[in-house]
């Protein structure tokens, strides 16, 4: 078998091999280091060698998600070991899960995820993973234990799937990283909760009365003119209380009535403004050395807690079921009731694929009714 000394230079420099079969480099300076490329080009490290008289081979990482340096590192501690007669099965408990959280989190989350994804999943680890299962070894953490998480919060079944999901994720990248074997995640085959997608839509009277309540707010000093004017562009354009709240003045293109966002939920997208959202717009002064339309109490930075602004508005106007994602949900209903396709619907909200729109059919569909009766 070819050999070489693993380096990220010499890993770099590998091919896929020429035929089916995958092909193995062995290091030249620590025996049993290898790292197996297959036909895709997939570049996995792995250790091998002798334990009372037994050949052992344990995966140890795929390249790059694991360093070679660290790679090399396992496997001598590995070898040692196993030149003392001690297989390889004994030696899964040496990574701990508070400790493989805090590297999925530095390879993984701060490189591959949206800030605001990076932020709730850092919580959803601060909170609950590593309290229940940090000092427990990745490879010892069996399904029951995941299962248990996701049970605890079955009164909040959405906020449990997604929980269950970030669990699935880590778990599938200690697989990748060599901390566990593959095809082991607790996290799959655990059924999640059924999720009753609510919908509420506020009526004509109650979008009247939310709007009085943003404006005595604005003007009893309850909410800054930066608050007021945010809430009340998600009333008028559906945007997302994020993409309103991170908005930058160099995205506001007035003159062709669009927020052109640089990045959202769903990538770059654009924001079509009504004449009333424009003239929110012209009416908020710009501070200087703040990129954001909505400024915070912080200099330079944005607007923190859109949420907490809303609730000030909906427990003055009696509306204590609203969420401020509601608004969304009834920007769409509004364009449904004026007879405006899904397509076009899904366009003005943003959505990649159709099937998240479809959730407002019914909604259309009152106009024929009407037409009908």
């Amino acid at each position: 078998m070819p050999t070489l000394r693993i380096t990220r230079k010499s890993l770099d420099a590998l091919k896929p091999p020429g035929g089916p079969a995958p092909e193995y480099h062995f290091d030249d300076t620590l025996t049993g280091f290898a790292v197996r490329v297959s036909p895709r080009g997939v570049k996995a490290f792995l250790v091998q060698g002798y334990a009372a008289g037994k050949l052992y081979r344990r995966p140890l990482g795929r390249y790059p998600n694991v360093a070679p340096e660290k790679a090399r590192s396992r496997a001598r501690a590995i070898l040692e070991a196993m030149a003392g007669g001690q297989a390889p099965e004994s030696l899964k408990d040496r990574v701990l899960v508070k400790d493989a959280l805090d590297e999925w989190l530095k390879v993984h989350v701060d490189h591959k995820l949206k800030p605001r994804t990076r932020e709730d999943y850092r919580k959803i680890v601060d909170q609950v993973l590593k309290p229940a299962l940090g000092a427990e070894a990745v490879a010892a953490v069996e399904r029951a234990a995941v299962a248990k998480i996701h049970h605890d919060r079955h009164g909040t079944p959405r906020r449990a799937n997604y929980i269950l999901a970030v669990c699935r994720s880590f778990f599938s990248y200690c697989e990748d990283a060599g901390h566990r074997p593959r095809d082991t995640n607790p996290a799959r085959r655990i059924r999640a909760f059924p999720e009753r997608r609510r919908e509420r839509f506020l009526s004509d009277g109650e979008l009247g009365t939310a709007s009085a309540a943003i404006g005595a707010l604005e003007v009893e000093g309850g909410l800054s003119i930066y608050a007021a004017a945010a809430l009340r562009l998600c009333l008028l354009t559906g945007a997302r209380q994020g993409e309103i709240r991170t908005l930058k003045w160099s995205e506001v293109d007035l003159a062709r009535r669009l927020l052109m966002l640089e990045d959202s939920k769903t990538g770059r997208r654009s924001i079509y403004l009504s004449e009333p959202a424009c003239q929110i717009l012209r009416d908020l002064p710009p501070i200087e050395g703040n990129a954001y339309v909505i400024a915070g109490d912080v200099e330079g930075e944005p607007y923190k807690n859109l949420t907490r602004a809303w609730i000030k508005v909906r427990n003055r106007a009696g509306l204590p079921d609203v969420r401020l994602h509601d608004l969304r949900h009834t920007f769409a209903s509004v364009g449904a009731a004026e007879s405006l396709s899904l397509p076009m619907i899904g366009r003005l909200l943003g959505h990649r694929v159709p099937a998240t729109t479809a959730r407002y059919a019914h909604l259309a569909a009152d106009p024929v009714t009407q037409a009908n009766e």
